[in-house]
């Protein structure tokens, strides 16, 4: 015994001590028992939120007017008939009586970035080998109760990409917004 308590005294040095002396008592609960319990961490973000910028606001802004509608071919060979410019404006598309939709996006400039906005639950797939979707659809960041989804998608080059809106609800609305 007399070993232990002299190896223990000289296994400790000052600074061991002063450390021992000034323990954190701040996870001990009002019992004196030390709370095993941490923190609880903030909620986070939800992954699937997108942007609050002047893009996404703009978007908000537009849902409420009046679109323009536009009736989606039913093929892709007829898609052409259906053409529109990444021009802001917002559109109310019509999906043809059976199947899928079809349009036209025209992309004036080379390395384009289009947000894309549309009714949640949308879905779309543009079509091409220049295009790349940099984000998933997500929930607008700027009025997420609204329902619209926001996506970005990059253009390599200018040039007429088709639109293929999958089967689903008969009207929707539609947004493309290129960025400056």
């Amino acid at each position: 015994m007399k070993y232990l308590s002299l190896l223990l005294l000289l296994g400790c040095d000052s600074d061991t001590k002063d450390s021992l002396q000034e323990t954190d008592t701040s996870e001990v609960g009002d019992s004196g028992e030390l709370d095993t319990e941490p923190e609880p961490e903030p909620e986070p973000e939800p992954e699937d939120l997108g942007a609050d910028d002047a893009y996404a606001q703009a978007a908000c802004g537009l849902r409420g007017g009046a679109p323009e509608e536009l009736v989606l071919a039913a093929s892709a060979s007829e898609a052409a008939q259906q053409t529109i410019v990444a021009d802001s404006v917002p559109r109310q598309l019509l999906m043809p009586e059976s199947g899928d939709g079809w349009m036209v996006i025209e992309i004036p400039d080379w390395m384009a970035y289009v947000r894309v906005f549309s009714d949640d639950g949308v879905e779309y797939e543009v079509m091409g080998d220049d295009v790349e979707a940099y984000t998933e659809c997500q929930t607008n960041g700027a009025c997420p109760d609204e329902g619209i989804t926001d996506q970005l998608i990059g253009f390599h080059a200018w040039g007429a990409y088709s639109v293929r809106f999958s089967e689903g609800p008969e009207s929707l609305w539609f947004v493309a917004i290129e960025e400056d």
